[in-house]
């Protein structure tokens, strides 16, 4: 078995009399991107301190490539890890490519000069983050993003297998926020070993291979972010209450705060979600946090949707994946549809194996109004269709009763939570 590169064993950091590391450890391999996140005040710089040696822990190993961090060298150090500070004075008014070469110094003997070699390493990690029309500038003209894109320069400069990140990001737009991860998450790609904090936990849901939770100075999770990054995992330990769904294109955990207080439970509808393909993904959590008592179904057992309702609690009509719906889950959903105050339609790609859901509720002449998810403004697509017209000549029965009205996502959380006065 191979291993780590870096590896903590039962880390703890005490300053004057506070706890501030209790027990941290973590393995951290090759080819890895590891996300720090965390509450403010939870150990998180702590750690990279005490990864990049800059501050002693009372107790625990800290070992790189198995050997204890504290026998290196500063040179041997510099050589196998470098480090992104959360923040770096600018006291002397250097030229910014001088910044960048200081990355080379560990590659360097006392005596010798910047080689050919050490310019075209730094003026690629310049292109890399943008900044070789900077090269000329003083680093005490430069805003605070684009300082923090010559210190990411000068760490790439360094060229090292571990790469420590304290809030890379922190200064930057989006564009460059984007531009910087993707950069490392390259390197990573190429067998590096990236160790960053995060506050951006949709960043880190999505660069990240594995996600280490610091709550109180302790471990709360550690795992891939699907795993990891759940609403609970939000309320417990970041006190937020949030929409958890998963990105249809990269299937990456997606968070989406709700700013509003919950409602008073129950106060909402009995509301039947009829989704699937990852249309559910921020509704199901939403009507629950709406205070609606939520069905969902029919839905595949390998459905996005049915994990999401599965992690909420949600009872669910379920058949076997690719199996099409059988007569007793025609006949829960209708029994079910015909329980609810309202019913959901999502705008979801139906096929031959889910056809049965329109079926059913175009078969519920008695049921309950029909509820049709239209794009944000309120433009209605239609559905999906894949079943050579079927699904569009049940849809346009349900439109034409009058059952099936289009309302756009936040018109529909508002009546689902019983808001406005009509149902429909």
């Amino acid at each position: 078995m191979t291993t780590p590169p870096l590896t903590i064993q039962g880390l703890d950091v005490v300053i004057d009399t506070n706890r501030i590391l209790d027990g941290v450890t973590l393995n951290a391999g090759t080819g890895r991107f590891v996300g720090i996140i965390g509450p403010n005040g939870s150990g998180k710089s702590t750690l990279i301190r005490c990864m990049s040696r800059s501050l002693k822990a009372q107790a625990g190993t800290i070992r790189l490539k198995d050997q204890d961090i504290t026998l290196y060298s500063r040179r041997d150090l510099a050589r196998a890890l470098s480090v992104v500070p959360q923040e770096a004075y600018r006291t002397f008014d250097f030229g910014v490519e001088d910044v960048v070469t200081m990355g080379r110094y560990a590659h360097q003997t006392l005596l010798s000069a910047v080689s050919k070699n050490d310019l075209e390493v730094c003026r690629n990690a310049m292109a890399t983050v943008g900044i070789t029309h900077l090269a000329d500038r003083r680093i005490t003209t430069l805003s605070g993003g684009e300082w923090q894109r010559v210190l990411i320069a000068r760490t790439l400069a360094q060229e090292t297998g571990i790469i420590l990140l304290d809030e890379p990001t922190s200064h930057l737009d989006a564009s460059h926020q984007i531009l910087i991860l993707t950069a490392f998450q390259a390197l990573v790609q190429n067998r590096a070993t990236v160790i960053g904090v995060f506050h951006d936990l949709n960043l880190a849901a999505h660069f990240c291979d594995e996600i280490l939770v610091l709550s109180d100075g302790r471990v709360a999770a550690c795992g891939p972010p699907r795993d990891v990054i759940t609403t609970e995992l939000l309320r417990d330990v970041f006190n937020l209450e949030a929409i958890v769904s998963l990105h249809p294109y990269t299937g990456r955990p997606v968070i989406l705060p709700l700013y509003a207080p919950p409602t008073t439970k129950g106060s909402g509808r009995r509301v039947h979600v009829v989704c699937g393909g990852g249309s559910g993904g921020w509704l199901l959590p939403a009507l629950v946090y709406a205070g609606c008592t939520v069905t969902a179904g029919v839905l595949a057992g390998n459905d996005s949707d049915y994990h999401t309702a599965r992690r909420l609690g949600i009872p669910c009509i379920v058949e076997p994946p690719f199996s099409p719906i059988s007569e007793a889950s025609s006949a829960s959903l209708q029994e079910i549809v015909g329980q609810s105050d309202l019913a959901v339609l999502t705008a979801m790609p139906i096929g031959p194996g889910n056809l049965g859901n329109l079926s059913a509720l175009a078969a519920r002449e008695d049921g309950p109004p029909i509820l049709f998810m239209t794009g944000d403004e309120g433009r209605d697509p239609g559905i999906f269709d894949f079943t050579d017209g079927e699904a569009t000549a049940l849809f346009e029965h349900l439109r034409r009763s009058g059952r099936l009205t289009p309302v756009s996502p936040g018109d529909l959380l508002r009546r689902c939570s019983g808001l406005t006065g009509g149902a429909a």
